[in-house]
């Protein structure tokens, strides 16, 4: 109260919990649940901004732990053995090797 009452712009900083439960949040969409194929329903924010015309939605789950990393890592030029070296020294992790969600 103090900050608003100075002019100062501010809002509440929230948990998800918090988020995933805000009237306001969820009277305009902005949660989602998305169906992960390693762990079921995920429930996510969803777009903070959609268009009038053309209606968002959520084309692919969250990815896996280090699961693009290798395709972003190539894709901004790094070579296999550039790769191979990050996994050696632990820079990346083995994409092979099983991921814990818990």
């Amino acid at each position: 109260e103090v900050i608003n009452a100075a002019g100062v712009p501010c809002g509440r900083v929230m948990t998800l919990a918090d988020t995933f439960s805000d009237p306001q949040v969820l009277s305009q969409g902005m949660v989602v649940d998305v169906d992960h194929p390693e762990i079921g329903p995920v429930r996510m924010t969803g777009f903070p901004v959609t268009l009038s015309q053309d209606e968002p939605s959520m084309r692919l789950p969250t990815p896996g732990l280090g699961e693009h990393t290798r395709e972003i890592l190539k894709s901004v030029g790094y070579s296999e053995g550039d790769l191979k070296l990050m996994l050696e020294t632990g820079v990346i992790n083995d994409p092979d090797a099983p991921i814990s969600y818990s």
